[in-house]
Parts: structure tokens; sequence; C-alpha cells
């Protein structure tokens, strides 16, 4: 094999027939967690557009949060502060909550 990566599946099996696996050289690779890998968060997809995105990023970074904590912590404050009305979220307070991201971005 000269390429640098396998061409072919003959410079695949000439690489794995160089391999050798060992048990008794167990490596311990430390697992490193952050801010959102709590067990009882749930990954969801949020579409943004990429303006609001790149702020969205830059106002996380200056908080020292990730955007995950920063899209979470405007959630629960919009929620802690509707709790107690029994009513859907309208629209008008969808576009409240965009400009309070636009602005505070």
């Amino acid at each position: 094999m000269t390429e640098p990566f396998p061409t072919s599946a003959e410079d695949m099996k000439a690489i794995m027939d160089r391999l050798t696996y060992r048990d008794d050289e167990a490596v311990a690779v430390p697992v490193v967690t952050g801010q959102d890998t709590g067990r009882d968060l749930v990954p969801r997809s949020v579409k943004l557009p990429n303006d609001l995105d790149s702020r969205c990023k830059a106002r996380a970074l200056r908080l020292g949060l990730s955007q995950s904590a920063y899209i979470r912590s405007l959630i629960e404050r919009d929620l802690a502060q509707t709790e107690h009305h029994d009513r859907p979220v309208m629209w008008s307070d969808l576009a409240r909550i965009v400009t309070e991201l636009s602005r505070t971005a």
C-alpha cells in the first residue's frame, strides 16, 4: 500500500492484518462531561436562522453558558412568568420572546 489512506479492500485487509489486540494493556479513557449532560435533560432540536444562532452563541458565551443552557434559561424564565396563567401562548408572546432574544444578544 503506497497511498496514505486505504483505497481498496486489499489495503484495508493489510491494515487489519498488522493490527494487534492486547487485553493485558487496558487503557482507562477519562470521560469528561459538560453542563449539558445531565440524566434528566431531554435533547431537542431547535431550528434557528443563522443570524439568530450566531447572536445566541455570542450572548451565551458572554454569560459563560452553553447555547443550550442559555436557551433553557429563557424558557424557564418565560414559564415562571406565565405559570399561573391558564391561557395558551399567543403569537404576540412568542414575538416578545424573540424580540428579547434579539435585544439581549
